[in-house]
């Protein structure tokens, strides 16, 4: 639940990706309230997904809110509401524990981990009082997880396990500060817990390329390759079937379960659907060898789908260059640009590809 869900939008906006952003904004919002304006970029593609999944829930008071990426001069419509709130708190834990992984990582540069070693004190701090106030159950799942992320585990079967595990309790946490029926709250939990476990499995997908290059980081499709004596190509290939798996029964949940609003599963769809895109640009990319079959990439994509500037997870971007303030936009989807790597060529955006 770290982040690597991309939420995209079409340059028209519709009913679907404006609920998003107010709801992507309200959240931006709550974190600048309840700490300041550097927090902003904790903002989570997966955690605004579970206030999407809610949105019905949420009836909380229309507010104007400042925004940061337009330097404070300009208001976004917001919502104020004690699951955003929640959201919140729970943006700056997961904040926490990725500073905390970026820390871990042997392969990061020394001016990095110095600026990433100050944010991860000062979230610290603050995630100290939130988890004091979590459920006994999210507080065990929390530390579990974080332990794994401390320790740089190599167990990956451990790893997905408790991203799904801590996606699906997150949502709990969450949606107990709405009236969501109790007797859905398990459906509801259950596919974010699975959207959980196909980040665990999508960050290894992406990051091959790079990981191959050093070998300082784990990568556990290089590292079964090495244990099993078999051919990267052929662990990505293992790795990639176990990925749609888990995005099919993702799907399945959707159809199957006709209570997720519309605009859930329009945006859950297009994460999904860029997601694939995004490994299909890995694998086209990779040089060195045929890392994946056609059968595994033969994909259903919209012909007309042009992706936005959007990160999934805000932070990585900024401790990479040494800052935490987004002074020059934020990271919501909008017109401005098509998103780096995935333009397919459809010409909507009006801004030409290269």
């Amino acid at each position: 639940m770290l982040g690597n869900f991309r939420i995209n939008v079409r340059k028209e906006p519709n009913e679907s990706s404006l609920k998003y952003s107010k709801l992507y904004c309200s959240l931006c919002s709550s974190l600048r309230k309840n700490n300041n304006s550097l927090f902003s970029v904790l903002v989570n593609n997966e955690i605004v997904l579970v206030l999407l999944s809610l949105e019905e829930f949420i009836n909380g008071e229309p507010l104007k809110s400042a925004c940061p990426s337009k330097l404070l001069l300009k208001k976004k419509d917001i919502y104020s509401h004690a699951s955003i709130d929640k959201a919140s708190e729970i943006s700056v834990l997961l904040g926490w524990i990725y500073a905390t992984d970026f820390l871990a990582d042997e392969n990061k540069t020394v001016s990095s981990k110095f600026v990433t070693s100050q944010v991860e004190r000062i979230l610290r701090k603050k995630s100290n009082r939130i988890y004091s106030k979590l459920d006994e159950e999210t507080q065990k799942i929390i530390d579990e997880y974080s332990e794994l992320t401390r320790l740089d585990s190599t167990n990956f079967d451990l790893i997905q396990s408790k991203s799904y595990d801590l996606a699906k309790q997150i949502f709990v946490e969450i949606a107990n500060q709405t009236a969501l029926p109790e007797n859905e709250m398990e459906q509801y939990a259950h596919i974010f817990g699975l959207i959980g476990k196909s980040i665990a499995y999508l960050d290894p997908l992406l990051d091959i390329v790079e990981d191959k290059k050093s070998n300082l980081v784990f990568n556990p499709i290089m590292a079964n390759a090495n244990s099993n004596n078999h051919s990267i190509a052929y662990e990505y290939n293992l790795f990639l079937d176990k990925y749609w798996s888990i995005e099919s029964e993702i799907k399945n949940q959707l159809n199957s379960y006709n209570k997720f609003s519309e605009n859930f599963i329009y945006i859950l769809e297009q994460g999904l659907e860029n997601n694939a895109f995004r490994i299909k640009s890995i694998v086209e990319n990779f040089k060195e060898e045929k890392i994946v079959n056609e059968a595994l990439l033969s994909r259903v994509f919209s012909p007309n789908f042009c992706y936005e500037t959007v990160n999934g997870y805000a932070l990585s971007r900024y401790l990479a260059i040494g800052s935490i303030f987004p002074l020059f936009g934020c990271e919501l989807p909008g017109p401005e640009g098509c998103f780096e790597g995935g333009c397919n060529g459809c010409g909507e955006c009006g801004q030409g590809c290269g």
